[in-house]
């Protein structure tokens, strides 16, 4: 067994150890966010949380590249250890709610893969995904004090959004396609993930022309 075998071995180990108490933090993480959306009146179809499954976590700091490992230091490089998903009903609430955990919590990083996608000219995976952390400056409940060390990895995506993206991991991930079929649900889930940025949209303008007819009256 190599030296880094052995190092990846120890960090599966410790994180086993961890594993437990992370699931707690994940579920803090889950009651913060739902108050800070109910506080602002955010609408919100879900709120959940979990602690990255050992195997998960194994499988990911296993991952080389180039025949170096991807995370030479899995235990603090892996940032999604603790997750959270926030799936609203419109595209408009995802802005919503990146804005408010920008203001209630320090964000680490801040990444759109919709607008990725879309710059690269395709349609595909959308969904915002951010790094947050408590802000020691702007204060948190006492309550959730122990967040204060540590991190978690957001989801922010639409209910169409999320479920293009769950229907697609079940069947890229967890079935086995025959290599003649893959072109063509490439194509596929393409012109879904097309369809269903097409039907956000309209469910964004309906929205917003009954706000401005009821704002007239």
């Amino acid at each position: 067994m190599t030296e880094w075998e052995q190092g990846l071995q120890e960090a599966v180990r410790r994180y086993a150890a961890m594993q437990p108490a992370l699931q707690e933090v994940a579920d803090e993480f889950v009651a913060f966010i739902t108050a800070q959306l109910d506080d602002a009146g955010i609408n919100y179809v879900s709120v959940t949380g979990r602690a990255k499954s050992v195997a998960s976590f194994a499988g990911k700091a296993a991952r080389m590249s180039g025949g170096e490992p991807v995370y030479p230091e899995p235990l603090t490089q892996i940032t999604d250890q603790v997750g959270v998903r926030v799936v609203t009903y419109l595209h408009g609430d995802v802005t919503a709610v990146a804005d408010l955990l920008a203001d209630q919590l320090s964000v680490l990083d801040d990444r759109d893969l919709g607008q990725e996608t879309a710059r690269q000219g395709r349609f595909g995976y959308a969904s915002r995904h951010l790094l947050v952390a408590v802000d020691r400056v702007k204060g948190v409940p006492a309550a959730y004090e122990s967040l204060r060390e540590h991190s978690a990895s957001v989801q922010v995506r639409t209910i169409l959004q999320h479920a293009w993206a769950e229907f697609e991991h079940d069947v890229r991930y967890k079935g086995t396609i025959p290599e003649e079929h893959v072109p063509d649900l490439d194509r596929r889930f393409t012109l879904a993930a097309g369809l269903l940025e097409l039907a956000d949209r309209e469910f964004s303008a309906i929205r917003d022309r009954l706000q401005a007819t009821m704002g007239h009256h």
